[in-house]
């Protein structure tokens, strides 16, 4: 089954803006729209490349507990409920454009649908059923025998799908050597079929059934969503003035510039390179204090060479000896001296303190590291 761009289709769609489009007016996807800023990216996609792949798995039901627990009092709680919940409504909104965006065209043909069926070490087992909507003939493909030294068996036609109404023996077999390949075919005149154990053996048999295509054109069509009791979509505000609403994007640009701030306070402290290196200094014979440092190089000099624990490039040490850091609260746990020179980065909040303890005849020298000004 293959699945086209649909002619009114954009050739690219913004995943958010797509949906915005499609829910718009759609009684069953319209409450979805006010999670759209929170659920969906503004990925871009080739439509006919997403119309290939065929229709999307089909979403979950939605329920209340993945809306309960948004808005906690603990931010952190609702930042992993959020998480949970986005690649959910994701899914939603991906059947829905699909929809909008994508067809299938069948121009004729016909299907072949597949059946296997198994009969187990019963003599005169009826395996019965029935012959799909639409077919146009059945063909036994293949009788395997599965264990026994033969497997003799009957096919038949049946005026019902429940066996009951035998017709003609259209198939049957006798001494049938395992994998034997067959090529009857049967006009299914009659709605049923049954497949007749004749003694006792246990066969696998395969029925192929050859199935007109509908013609025409055909639209994914995806399970409209529930909204749960618990789905409390995020506020909005109604402006009378445009000067009411100036306020509200004032407030928003100072909740961005905020944010603007954090984040690259954040990249500066935890983003190690590009660095400002201070003067080695001495922290064997007591704590070295550097406040505002985000990392630490040691370098270690008169290692013994029986301290070399691996060969080639890069060296490992081996009871050398240790690096301790902290704070004015206390120490954490100390770092084994492995390599020269071992860099010690990013620090942990709070950290402004180093210490190093060599085994003679090693010693050692800090650089602190500092973000750029």
């Amino acid at each position: 089954m293959t699945w086209t761009k649909k002619s009114a289709a954009p050739d690219y769609f913004n995943q958010s803006a797509a949906f915005l489009t499609l829910a718009t007016g759609d009684s069953a996807f319209e409450w979805l729209i006010p999670w759209i800023p929170l659920a969906l990216s503004y990925r871009i996609y080739k439509t006919s490349d997403f119309c290939a792949l065929g229709p999307p798995p089909v979403a979950a039901p939605l329920t209340d507990v993945d809306f309960v627990g948004l808005i906690p009092s603990n931010p952190f709680t609702a930042l992993l409920a959020l998480a949970a919940l986005r690649p959910r409504l994701e899914a939603i909104a991906l059947e829905r454009i699909f929809a909008g965006y994508c067809e299938n065209i069948v121009t004729g043909g016909s299907t072949v649908v597949t059946q296997l069926v198994d009969v187990f070490n019963t003599t005169g087992l009826l395996y019965f059923g029935c012959a799909p909507a639409g077919s146009t003939s059945v063909t036994v493909t293949t009788v395997g025998l599965i264990s026994g030294p033969n497997f003799d068996y009957d096919f038949q036609a049946a005026s019902d799908c429940v066996g009951s109404g035998l017709v003609d023996a259209v198939v049957r077999g006798h001494n049938t050597a395992p994998g034997t390949a067959l090529t009857a075919t049967w006009n299914p005149s009659w709605p049923g079929w049954v497949f007749v154990s004749i003694n006792t053996g246990q066969a696998h048999v395969r029925l192929d059934w050859t199935v007109p295509n509908a013609i025409g054109t055909f639209d994914f069509a995806p399970p409209a969503p529930t909204q749960p009791p618990s789905a409390i979509p995020p506020s909005t505000r109604s402006y009378a003035t445009i000067a009411d609403l100036g306020k509200e994007l004032d407030a928003q640009e100072s909740k961005l510039d905020l944010l603007v701030s954090a984040v690259s306070f954040l990249a500066s402290t935890t983003a190690l390179p590009p660095t400002i290196a201070a003067a080695p200094a001495d922290a064997t014979a007591a704590p070295l204090h550097t406040p505002g440092a985000i990392g630490y190089r040691v370098d270690v000099s008169g290692v013994p060479p029986g301290a070399d624990e691996h060969f080639g490039p890069i060296t490992k040490f081996h009871r050398v000896g240790r690096v301790s850091i902290g704070s004015v609260n206390g120490w954490l746990s100390s770092i084994d001296l492995e390599h020269s020179p071992m860099l010690i980065a990013p620090l942990p909040q709070g950290v402004d303190t180093i210490q190093v303890t060599c085994y003679p005849p090693a010693t050692a020298t800090v650089t602190a590291l500092y973000p750029p000004k």
